[in-house]
């Protein structure tokens, strides 16, 4: 079969009839192609190559979703990807990739997209953005609308994840904050923006933050390189230094790479304990009812010297437990012009005046 467009590479490998006849693709070649099972119809004039399952059910599924998005987007030239789609398609972490992906159109715009979530709202300054050859809402109003439609966690898992990536600062997520005012659902953005802390690492970390302060632990050192015996031991999640207490919130994706990782593991847990320190680990499941990792940490916590009692947790809303992890790939970035290197991207992403 003959290669796919090259634009497709921008694209998530989705692309048009009409991109790949100006590839010199027949339409004889491309049904024959779909026929035989090397293409695939995502939507009525779009085009992919099938799937490439990866192990990883989130990672597939997350595939799924930016390739629905991309495929939406290619036959609705006008939308934008918005919510959960935009964050997929930038590789920024979610709480839960749904079911369809959101396109944001003008409230002009009339009409229903089927397979789409559509959203009709103003546009605010530097959207949409451009991932390539696809537009999209940019990070900050992608977090604020995270939030407003799907809660504090969800928007606190991908603000984390952007901050985390240089992605986005506090002060751009603030002033969208503030430009969503009076729409549906600002306060959870509200309170997304404050509790998000670019120090996590992943998802897990994000929720497991939250849950640690809900639960009425006291705030725990975030990322912290540890040293024993004057040597690097590990950088740990988070730690309470006063009680030499770790907390380590694994993603079991880590382990399916093989043996090797886990004896790395291992022996970095003994080098930690040969410096007197506990660990306590946890994993995304246990966050569904995290009483008793807290009572795990309270445990240690209370048996080291250093002063701490319980007080009473966060009173925060819609605090939902949810599997979520993010794919960490390499290239450059480009955001409102200013051209950097984030080592977790896989697009280019500049900012296009609102047409």
């Amino acid at each position: 079969m003959r290669p796919v467009p090259d634009v497709a590479a921008g694209q998530r490998a989705v692309f048009t009839v009409a991109q790949a006849r100006a590839a010199g693709w027949t339409r004889s070649a491309m049904r024959h192609a779909v026929s035989c099972g090397d293409l695939v119809v995502l939507r009525p004039g779009v085009l992919a190559r099938p799937a490439e399952p990866t192990g990883f059910s989130w990672l597939d599924e997350r595939d799924r979703h930016a390739r629905a998005a991309a495929a939406a987007l290619l036959g609705r030239p006008r939308s934008l990807a918005s919510h959960c789609a935009a964050a997929v398609l930038m590789d920024l972490p979610v709480l839960e990739v749904p079911e369809v992906p959101c396109l944001t159109v003008l409230p002009s715009h009339s009409g229903a997209v089927r397979g789409v979530h559509l959203h009709r709202t103003r546009l605010d300054a530097g959207d949409p953005g451009r991932l390539r050859g696809l537009r999209l809402t940019m990070p900050a109003r992608t977090v604020v609308d995270i939030a407003r439609e799907r809660g504090v966690v969800a928007g606190v898992v991908t603000a984390d994840g952007a901050l985390q990536r240089g992605l986005l600062t506090a002060r751009e997520l603030k002033l969208a904050v503030r430009a969503a005012a009076g729409r549906a659902g600002v306060e959870r953005a509200r309170a997304a923006a404050a509790l998000a802390d670019g120090r996590a690492e992943s998802a897990l970390e994000s929720r497991s933050r939250l849950a640690i302060a809900d639960a009425g632990l006291p705030p725990p050192d975030l990322q912290p390189d540890i040293f024993v015996d004057g040597r690097f031991a590990g950088r740990v999640d988070f730690y309470w230094d006063e009680f030499g207490v770790i907390g380590e919130a694994d993603g079991w994706e880590k382990y399916k790479a093989g043996w090797e990782r886990i004896r790395d593991e291992k022996r970095r847990q003994e080098q930690l304990e040969r410096g007197r320190l506990i660990v306590v680990r946890w994993g995304s499941d246990d966050l569904a009812s995290f009483a008793p990792v807290t009572g795990q940490v309270a445990g240690r916590l209370h048996a080291r010297p250093g002063r701490w009692s319980p007080r009473t947790s966060l009173d925060r809303p819609d605090v939902r437990a949810a599997d979520a992890s993010i794919q960490l790939t390499a290239t450059a970035v480009q955001i409102l012009g200013r051209p950097t290197i984030y080592p977790w991207a896989s697009v280019i992403l500049t900012s296009t005046p609102t047409g």
